[in-house]
């Protein structure tokens, strides 16, 4: 039922708060265009299928697919995964040296940390980790 809008030339102005800068890039130009000239809704489902979110589903569904979601991201390391969404953020915005270079002091970071350690000890006991965030 969600749909994305960017309404700015129906209302007589521009795109702002860099809706010019971020919806070409997430979505390329020629669907920029049609969102931002045209003022097209886009569907959950199209949002999808154009990488502009991670997944739709069914309002009926929503709930259970949002709990599940939780779980599954609270399972898993959670600086790891902080210092990943950092760098796949900035992936799009930096040159290939700079962002390897990011990459290394994540992993550093990383390594420090008590999840690191214990997916070290899980693997050497065959066992699956519990990770506590820390």
């Amino acid at each position: 039922d969600a749909q994305f809008w960017a309404p700015f030339v129906d209302s007589a102005f521009p795109p702002d708060s860099g809706g010019s800068w971020l919806i070409p890039r997430l979505v390329g130009i020629a669907r920029a265009k049609e969102m931002i000239l045209l003022g097209r809704k886009v569907s959950g489902k199209d949002a999808s299928d154009w990488g502009l979110i991670y997944t739709a589903v069914p309002n009926s569904e929503l709930d259970e697919a949002a709990a599940t979601l939780v779980a599954e991201l609270a399972d898993r390391p959670t600086v790891a995964l902080g210092l990943a969404k950092q760098l796949i953020h900035g992936a799009p915005t930096s040159e290939l040296e700079p962002h390897l270079a990011q990459e290394g002091l994540a992993l550093e970071l990383s390594s420090r940390s008590e999840d690191f350690h214990e997916n070290s000890r899980a693997r050497r006991e065959s066992r699956g980790p519990d990770f506590t965030g820390r």
